[in-house]
């Protein structure tokens, strides 16, 4: 899935590419795309989480570089909403 600049994420993996961040820092929490860079895409986090500016984009503290394959796009955390509360509904 392509990210565009402005987009909602959340970043859903546990273990980031960076070795810097292996205790599940970034897990769950959202994000702002700031920028993209081929697969990888600038973020700024709503938390702080001891990151950097984003090269003066955001704010300091506030932001990482992730690959696209570690964030999901604000649509699929509704579709998947949708799917629990029917299968809730379901049982």
């Amino acid at each position: 899935m392509k990210f565009e600049i402005g987009d909602r994420v959340r970043y859903i993996m546990y273990r980031a590419r960076s070795t810097y961040f292996l205790d599940g820092t970034f897990h769950g929490k959202y994000a702002t795309v700031l920028d993209s860079h081929g697969d990888m895409l600038a973020l700024q986090f709503d938390d702080y989480i001891g990151g950097h500016s984003g090269n003066g984009m955001g704010r300091d503290g506030h932001c990482w570089n992730v690959a696209e394959y570690e964030i999901e796009h604000k649509s699929q955390m509704l579709i998947r909403k949708k799917i629990l509360k029917f299968k809730m509904k379901s049982t």
